[in-house]
């Protein structure tokens, strides 16, 4: 299988746009902006697929992103807006206003640092946490995506993971 063939199947969304490249810059190492497509293409569905179960669970997409980064810190479920901001990668205006949306909710709450009396920490409430709960579980259990996964073999889907997070590691260490 040469480069050129790699990944062509039936219903492959990319084929026919590296196709065209591969024909308009046959200087240029196509196999890159194959792979970058790709990538792309898995972001927007994970983006429109978050976007989903946020919906089904009465909040937007980037409201499931903050009870994520809560959730999984563990009970008691709390951290401040500033480590927030950095972890979810959003400016701290951004995360103000998503707090303020979460909070209205009755899904967040402020309370006071008890390590700092001036600063306050963002909450995970318990009806935060019966969302968040249910989020997560819909898209582990019954995401088109998970589904995918779930067709490669438990090798594939190692070396995937580890590319990925090499990927990662190499963009973080480069600051994007």
């Amino acid at each position: 299988m040469t480069d050129r063939t790699r990944g062509r199947k039936a219903g492959d969304r990319t084929r026919r746009a590296i196709e065209q490249w591969e024909l308009a810059r046959p200087d240029l190492d196509i196999g890159i902006l194959r792979l970058r497509t790709r990538i792309s293409l898995l972001g927007t569905y994970a983006a429109t697929d978050n976007q989903r179960i946020a919906r089904a669970h009465g909040i937007r997409g980037d409201d499931l992103r903050v009870l994520f980064a809560l959730r999984r810190l563990g009970p008691p479920f709390r951290l401040r807006p500033t480590e927030l901001f950095r972890t979810l990668l959003v400016s701290s205006g951004t995360m103000t206003r998503l707090v303020d949306r979460l909070a209205v909710a009755g899904m967040v709450e402020r309370v006071p640092d008890p390590a700092d009396g001036r600063s306050a920490l963002v909450a995970l409430t318990a009806r935060g946490l019966e969302v968040v709960d249910a989020a997560v579980e819909a898209a582990v259990e019954h995401s088109p995506i998970s589904a995918a996964v779930r067709t490669l073999g438990a090798g594939d889907r190692a070396a995937l993971e580890e590319l990925l997070a090499r990927l990662l590691s190499e963009l973080e260490a480069a600051g994007r």
